[in-house]
Parts: C-alpha cells; structure tokens; sequence
C-alpha cells in the first residue's frame, strides 16, 4: 500500500503533463477545423490555457492536492471550458459587422446568454455534489466549479476583449458605395474627359445611375478645371 502510494506520487505529475498535452493538442486541431481562422484558434487556445493555470492555482487554496481523482477532473476540465470561448470566437467569426469591436460586441450579444445559461444550469447540476462526504465527489464539485466560473470569465470577458485588440476587422465587408464614389472620382478627376463620358464611366464602376453621381461629377471636373494659384 505504501510503495503503490509512492508511485503514483512519482509518475502523476509526468502524467498529468502529458495528458493536458494531448487534450490542448485536440482543441487546437478541432477548433482550427471548427473556426478555419489560426487567429482565433490561437486566441481559444489562450483563454483554455489560463482557465487550467486559474483552475490548478486555487485548488491549492481549496485545500486539494493533486491526486488521481484530481488529475482525471483537471483533464475533463479541458473539454469542459473549450465550449465558453469557441462560441464567442465562432459567432465573432461569423459576424457581419465591420469593425473587431463591433463583431465583438455582436458575438456577445448573440451567443453570450446562451453560454452565461449554460454555466448556471451547469452549476445548478453540480450543487448537490457540495453536501457529499465523499471526498471524490466533494473534488469533482470544487473542480468542475472553478471550471465553470473560469470558464464564463475568459469566454465572456477576457475573450471579447481580446477579440477586439487582435480580432482585425471583418474582411467581407465591402467598402461603402458613397466612399468607392470618392475613390473613383478621385482616379478619374486627374485624366481629361467629356463630362457625358465621365459621368457613364463613374456609373459603370460603381453600377449606380448616373443622375445619382451627375453632383459628384461636376464638383470633380470644377476642381479639375480650377485655376492654381501660388
């Protein structure tokens, strides 16, 4: 009994190391193939990371020790807190706004209700495990806890900001039709044109009218046609 205590001791912590290894591994993968963006995926990463550092860190002040009832937790816990920050990476890669901090913004307010109701209908389910004098499930309690509430702060807190320093904006969104008017004008407005010409042409790039574009035209061809002075 005694030397089967002193190996586990022994070889647990190499255990632990590589098992967290090969889950970490398998979010990677799974969430590039989920996402299709390595930014993000990265960022996914960062948050699992910090909820296992955050999670390991306090069951020392929780009065646990690692264990192999603690390291099997400590592993699902991988699987567990993946969820809260692949979702608001996915709705985030999927927003059609412009900017990373209104795609951010959007991502939260779409998914993050669903997710803040998963953490508590997940807390709800593991409430009894508290009142047991078991000392396996009294661990799985505190784990599976700390998991949870980790896992809400960088999904719904940490992630977002994040999203919106390194997220870039949204690459699909095409320029304003009021701005690629300007752009064009402004191409245009340094080559000698019929008026009539140059008004089609404006209007054959951006497929807009041409009575539309008749003012932009004219203030173009007045400020071409303005006298330098010096």
């Amino acid at each position: 009994m005694i030397y089967s205590a002193w190996e586990t001791d022994d070889i647990i912590g190499h255990e632990l190391t590589r098992n967290l290894s090969l889950a970490l591994a398998c979010v990677f993968l799974i969430s590039l193939v989920m996402l299709a963006d390595l930014r993000l995926t990265f960022m996914v990463l960062t948050c699992v990371v910090l909820i296992l550092v955050d999670v390991i860190g306090m069951l020392h002040f929780w009065g646990l020790t690692i264990d192999t009832i603690v390291c099997v937790c400590i592993v699902v816990v991988v699987g567990l807190c993946v969820d809260y920050s692949l979702h608001i990476a996915h709705a985030f890669g999927a927003s059609d706004a412009e900017s990373s901090a209104d795609r951010a913004s959007e991502a939260v307010a779409d998914i993050g209700p669903a997710i803040l109701n998963g953490g508590t209908t997940t807390c709800l389910a593991l409430l009894l495990l508290a009142f047991s004098n078991s000392y396996g499930f009294i661990a799985m309690f505190r784990i599976f806890f700390l998991s949870v509430a980790f896992g809400l702060f960088h999904g719904l807190a940490f992630l977002p900001v994040l999203l919106m320093t390194f997220g870039g904006n949204n690459p699909d969104v095409e320029q304003p039709s009021e701005t690629r008017e300007k752009v064009i004008i402004n191409q245009l407005s340094n080559y000698q044109h019929d008026p009539i010409e140059l008004e089609s042409i404006i209007a054959a790039k951006i497929r807009r009218p041409a009575g539309i574009i008749q003012r932009s035209e004219q203030t173009a061809t007045t400020t071409k046609n303005a006298p330098v002075t010096t």
